[in-house]
């Protein structure tokens, strides 16, 4: 492919809600076009990625289709690269649950690969269910590296760069 064209077509969907069961997510999902959602390939859910040291992508199932497969590994070869600790953390979700654990689980339920990217372990770790979030517990180093992190993954797939060493983004 063309390094100028991208081979995929980024939407970014901003929602609140976390501290209860993720409204935001379900009611984008339950309310948007079905063709929309059979388009997406990858949904990235993000939590808490402003502080700890590590990473961890929490997927319901190991991917079967190749383009997930390589964006997975882009995701380790990326945070080594940069020298992040880095996990995949699996763990089946009950789509008939009431309450999730991640919000990418409500992708899940609408059989929409997707995950999401947390400093935390687990989801017994969060504070997701807190309505105390506040910038005292945000690192902006460690937000900012974490961002850089994201746009090199998404960059080095949607684009198809091969090259662990290569930082799209520099500073």
């Amino acid at each position: 492919g063309s390094r100028t064209q991208p081979n995929y077509n980024l939407m970014f969907v901003l929602t609140a809600g976390g501290f209860s069961n993720f409204a935001g997510s379900r009611h984008w999902i339950d309310n948007t076009d079905a063709r929309v959602l059979e388009s997406i390939e990858f949904a990235l859910c993000l939590n808490s990625i402003g502080s700890g040291d590590g990473l961890y992508l929490h997927v319901s199932k190991p991917p079967k289709e190749e383009p997930i497969q390589k964006l997975y590994e882009k995701f380790r070869t990326t945070a080594s690269g940069l020298g992040i600790p880095f996990d995949i953390v699996q763990k089946k979700v009950n789509i008939s649950a009431a309450e999730f654990s991640w919000e990418h689980e409500h992708y899940s339920r609408k059989r929409i690969v997707s995950g999401t990217l947390s400093h935390y372990a687990s989801a017994s770790e969060t504070s997701v269910s807190s309505l105390f979030d506040s910038s005292t517990r945000v690192d902006a180093k460690i937000l900012r590296r974490n961002i850089q992190y994201i746009a090199e993954v998404l960059a080095r797939h949607i684009y198809g760069y091969e090259n662990e060493q290569l930082e799209i983004f520099e500073g």
